[in-house]
């Protein structure tokens, strides 16, 4: 039994689903996840979700680090903290979902997971410490994009703490650098956020 018979002609052609774009017909489906537009040509929005968090609380590791980059005259810019949790688009009502987010976060931690990140992007490194997924806020904040039709198209745990030259440093130094850093703590989120990507590094 061929598929279109098996699922029926309808959900076949759902399935499948070819558009007209400025580059000729194309797969619905592989124009949004890899070509990254929408059917009339526009570039998809996305948005990147965390949590802001308490500056206090992360202060020893924030100064060990910003230590080491002194000591070796690494120039730096600081970042403010906040949980960085996914990359998302079809974010149509973004002051609807904050508010909603905005309630799954008391009494909520997150624990760190003892190592640090270095993300880079086209001219910058940025040094995060990396934390574990809270599994019970996380299937909160799951079954709300669900409910609004959100895509998330990565999944993160981090917290970003400074940005620096891309290339600038090697892996001796980031292992020397953590043999000695302060226990990493625990954080408890503030406010929940939205920041805008122009690019999404799938």
């Amino acid at each position: 039994m061929k598929f279109r018979e098996f699922v029926g002609e309808k959900k076949s052609r759902e399935i499948n689903k070819i558009v007209q774009t400025h580059i000729g017909p194309t797969e619905e489906r592989f124009l949004k996840e890899v070509l990254r537009e929408n059917i009339d040509g526009s570039t998809i929005k996305y948005e990147e979700l965390g949590f802001n968090l308490s500056k206090k609380n992360l202060k020893r590791v924030f100064d060990y680090i910003r230590s080491w980059f002194i000591r070796y005259d690494i120039p730096f810019k600081p970042i403010n903290p906040h949980l960085t949790l996914y990359l998302l688009n079809n974010v149509f009502y973004p002051k609807e979902t904050i508010k909603r987010l905005g309630d799954t976060n008391v009494g909520i931690v997150y624990n760190p997971k003892g190592t640090i990140t270095v993300i880079p992007d086209e001219i910058s490194e940025y040094i995060a410490i990396d934390y574990i997924p809270n599994p019970f806020h996380i299937t909160i904040i799951e079954d709300i994009f669900n409910d609004m039709k959100i895509n998330i198209v990565h999944r993160y745990c981090f917290v970003k703490l400074f940005e620096i030259e891309r290339g600038l440093l090697s892996n001796r130094f980031y292992e020397d650098m953590m043999y000695s850093i302060p226990p990493i703590p625990n954080i408890k989120l503030g406010n929940v956020y939205f920041l805008r990507r122009k690019n999404a590094v799938l």
